[in-house]
C-alpha cells in the first residue's frame, strides 16, 4: 500500500468565464492606400500580432507588449512615421493606425482605457482626439475589463479592421456617441532657415507650417435615443509645426582626370 499526499489546484480561469461572452461589443474599421507595401506589411504584421488575443477579467492589455521589438526581425518593415514633426521612415511605421483602431473599438465597447497617448500632430486615418500613438516603451496603448474579451484584428484591401467579442453588459436600446470638439488653436513660429549638410548646394527642403490644435473628446449616452449623459474621455493637443526651409551646403562631388605623359628616348 503507497499513500500519496494529494494537493488540489484549482485553475485560475475556469470556462464559465467565457459564458456569454460572444457578442460583438465593441467595433472599428480605419480605411488605408495599398501603394506603400512596406506600411502595408506593417499593418498586417500589427494586426496578426494582437488578433485571438483573449484579455482575462481584471487582466490588463499592452500593446506594446505584443508588438516589441520594433526590429526587422519581429516583422517590421522601414515606413514613414512622424519624427520630431517631421515623416521620416523608421522601422514600424504604420503600427500605430492599429493601435488606434484598437483604441476606438475599446471606446465604442466602453471599456477601461488605462494608458493612452496621441500623436504630435495630426494623421490621415484618424479624427482628432481619436488616435493612440506608440513609441518604444515609454509610451503605450492599455486598457482592462473585469470580463473576458476576445480580440479579432485583420486587414481587408483597404481596411484595418478590429473587433472586440465579450459579454455585453448594458441594457437593450442603450446606445453611444463618440464626438470630438475643438478647444484651442495655436499658430507656428515664424518660419526659419536652416542649413542642411545632406542637401546639395542650390537645393532646399520646405517642412510647411502647421496649425496646433487641442480637442476634447466625449461620450454620449443615449436611453432608447433621450440623451441621459455626457462623458468627457480624453484632451488631445497637437503641437503647431514651424516653417524651417532647409538650406543645402553639401558639395558637389568633382571628379578630375590626370594626363599622363609618356616621353619616348
Amino acid at each position: 500500500t503507497i499513500k500519496f499526499d494529494i494537493t488540489e489546484t484549482k485553475p485560475k480561469y475556469e470556462s464559465g468565464i467565457f459564458t456569454g461572452a460572444d457578442k460583438l461589443i465593441g467595433n472599428y474599421s480605419s480605411q488605408y492606400k495599398g501603394n506603400d507595401e512596406n506600411r502595408v506589411q506593417n499593418l498586417r504584421n500589427a494586426c496578426s500580432k494582437i488578433n485571438g488575443v483573449i484579455l482575462y477579467p481584471g487582466e490588463e492589455f499592452s500593446t506594446n507588449a505584443h508588438f516589441n521589438p520594433c526590429t526587422e526581425e519581429n516583422g517590421w518593415a522601414l515606413a514613414g512615421t512622424i519624427v520630431k514633426g517631421k515623416i521620416e521612415d523608421s522601422v514600424g511605421g504604420g503600427m500605430c493606425q492599429v493601435s488606434s483602431a484598437l483604441y476606438d473599438a475599446v471606446l465604442y465597447a466602453e471599456l477601461e482605457v488605462t494608458e493612452r497617448h496621441n500623436h504630435s500632430m495630426k494623421v490621415g486615418y484618424s479624427p482628432y482626439a481619436f488616435d493612440a500613438t506608440l513609441a518604444g516603451d515609454y509610451k503605450d496603448f492599455k486598457f482592462k475589463n473585469n470580463k473576458a474579451v476576445y480580440i479579432e484584428s485583420y486587414l481587408t484591401s483597404s481596411n484595418v479592421v478590429v473587433n472586440l467579442y465579450g459579454e455585453e453588459i448594458h441594457p437593450a436600446g442603450r446606445t453611444i456617441e463618440l464626438e470630438n470638439k475643438l478647444i484651442e488653436e495655436t499658430d507656428p513660429d515664424d518660419p526659419v532657415e536652416k542649413k542642411d549638410p545632406t542637401l546639395l548646394e542650390g537645393e532646399t527642403e520646405v517642412v510647411t507650417p502647421l496649425k496646433g490644435y487641442k480637442y476634447e473628446l466625449y461620450k454620449k449616452v443615449y436611453e432608447d435615443g433621450v440623451l441621459k449623459d455626457t462623458v468627457k474621455i480624453n484632451t488631445s493637443t497637437y503641437s503647431p509645426r514651424q516653417q524651417v526651409t532647409y538650406i543645402g551646403t553639401k558639395k558637389a562631388e568633382t571628379t578630375t582626370e590626370s594626363t599622363e605623359t609618356t616621353t619616348k628616348s
